[in-house]
């Protein structure tokens, strides 16, 4: 009995390790309209943040390399609505890359995309660009097992990117500006 428990703790650590991501980088959607209701689109500077994160995720060094070594996900679109903040956001790197944007988990589902992301073969390797609601980020975050003291995500800060790499047992996070627009955060 005691031979297929550690088989089977190993079996399990070797399935985590092979599927694990090469990098997770977490953004915020970018800026939308207010007291609209969540059927309103992204603002014109949201629109300018979406397509000015194709040249920086594409071009600085160390993101995103191609097609064949992201995997991108939005969160899901509710029943009835035939877009959202975060796939409005993701769709112009969707695009240029010529790939999918994955979408099977509610913003609230942050723990089961979690589990997805750091146990699908689909992920195995890959740069994960994952595009969320502000008010769910640090929960992902810990549902990633990843240390931080990012804390609450203030409704009005759009302008961030999280960049983790590392292992499971040794996630390491960087917190940057993304200096995209006029009046994005320097620090």
């Amino acid at each position: 009995m005691k031979r297929l428990f550690l088989w089977l703790a190993l079996l399990a650590t070797t399935v985590t390790v092979t599927a694990q991501p090469a990098k997770i980088i977490i953004i915020r959607h970018a800026e939308k309209m207010t007291g609209e209701g969540d059927e309103a689109g992204l603002t014109v500077k949201g629109e300018e943040r979406a397509a000015a994160l194709v040249p920086y995720l594409t071009q600085t060094r160390g993101l995103v390399k191609g097609k064949d070594s992201v995997v991108l996900f939005a969160t899901r679109i509710a029943e009835g609505k035939t877009d959202n903040h975060t796939h409005e956001t993701l769709a112009p790197l969707a695009a240029r890359l010529g790939v999918e944007i994955h979408s099977a988990f509610a913003n609230s589902e942050y723990q089961k995309m979690a589990k997805f992301a750091l146990n699908d073969p689909s992920c195995k390797g890959k740069t994960l660009v994952i595009c969320w609601t502000h008010a769910y980020i640090p929960k992902l975050v810990g549902a990633l097992g990843i240390d931080s003291n990012l804390g609450d995500w203030d409704k009005n800060v759009f302008d961030r990117i999280l960049t983790v790499t590392g292992t499971p047992e040794k996630w390491e996070m960087v917190n940057a500006p993304q200096r995209l627009l006029f009046g994005d955060s320097q620090k």
